[in-house]
């Protein structure tokens, strides 16, 4: 399987973002120690020299953390404490660029550094920018808080370190609305959309040109070179095909075409067919590599037959998914599941 979980959950990420919400879980009168037991992480994982733990130690937490923690809200509330500097080269490459404009198109090239839990996308339409969020990987119970916390950070890193008094036009979210709408508004005090297409956030796009106090083009370079260091070393995947997976990953029952997610992804479908055709695939095997992948997931992690798994994920039926299937993985869906553990 190929989809990028497995290998990017051994990455290593900042810690920082994990502290500040322990941090924020601890004012609450919660005891992060017990969280961290019940993660099967050891406190000292958190004080290493190279301020970094694994992707897959940083999930453990935030689902121990999501499971035992009943706080409205968490993730808008953690969200706040975390600052854009925590994130180290990246974050101050952000700080330091010349614009909003040019801090998020940093932000973006390199934000798989802080091993997010959604992926930001920038794009415009008319006189209003657009701030989109994309599952990285399936979240499953951690979707909300996922949501909630970029919500959060993503405001506070513009108003506090890029455009002070900033003006939003209105936020979009996936899901129902929460009892705790009333933060929502005191965050953003603009309209808020809940059960939509897609998680945004909505502002005018002149603000995307307001300089930065902290703008120095020398130490915007230096970062930037230092976060292109470290990607370089993290994947030989090309950043096209990557955004195309996660964007397809975050709507696993569905089959959007190719100039839909050309459309997200804000280039035509000339330019994304012929950069997939650079990196040396289609977008339908891209999609056939996510759609697979999650199968074989789905067969490995839960009980669903296989019959349900193809509707799921929209194949025509179950005849087409066991063909494509086997012709992956040379197996049926019902030997790959007898080959794995139970679950």
């Amino acid at each position: 399987m190929s989809i990028g979980i497995d290998q990017e959950q051994l990455e290593e990420v900042p810690v920082a973002f994990v502290k500040r919400m322990l941090e924020s879980v601890a004012s609450l009168g919660y005891q992060p120690e017990s969280i961290l037991q019940s993660a099967g992480v050891e406190p000292a994982a958190l004080e290493k020299a190279d301020k970094h733990i694994t992707s897959q130690q940083q999930l453990s937490i935030l689902r121990a953390t999501v499971a035992s923690v009943d706080a409205p809200g968490l993730g808008l509330i953690s969200g706040q404490e975390v600052s854009v500097l925590d994130w180290g080269p990246l974050g101050y490459a952000f700080v330091s660029s010349a614009n909003l404009r040019r801090g998020l198109d940093v932000f973006i090239r390199f934000q798989r550094l802080n091993g997010p839990m959604v992926n930001n996308y920038l794009r415009e339409e008319g006189d209003e920018a657009i701030i989109s969020a994309v599952e990285n990987f399936p979240l499953n119970e951690l979707h909300q808080f996922a949501i909630e916390d970029w919500l959060s950070e993503t405001r506070c890193a513009i108003a506090r370190f890029g455009v002070p008094g900033i003006r939003f036009n209105q936020v979009n979210v996936t899901y129902s609305e929460p009892g705790h709408v009333a933060l929502y508004r005191e965050l953003f005090d603009c309209p808020i959309n809940f059960s939509q297409d897609a998680n945004e956030i909505r502002f005018p796009a002149s603000f995307l040109d307001t300089p930065f106090d902290m703008a120095d083009e020398s130490v915007a370079e230096l970062c930037i070179r230092k976060c292109a260091d470290v990607l370089k070393h993290l994947s030989e995947e090309d950043p096209v095909v990557d955004a195309v997976r996660r964007v397809l990953l975050s709507k696993p029952g569905i089959t959007p075409t190719l100039e839909v997610v050309s459309g997200f992804l804000n280039m035509s479908a000339r330019t994304l067919r012929r950069r997939l055709q650079e990196a040396g695939t289609t977008y339908k095997d891209v999609l056939s590599d996510v759609r697979l992948g999650l199968a074989a997931e789905y067969l490995r992690t839960t009980r669903m037959a296989p019959k349900e798994i193809a509707y799921l994920l929209g194949y025509s039926g179950v005849t087409s998914f066991h063909r494509a299937f086997k012709r992956r993985f040379e197996v049926t869906p019902s030997e790959y599941r007898q080959m794995t553990p139970e679950n």
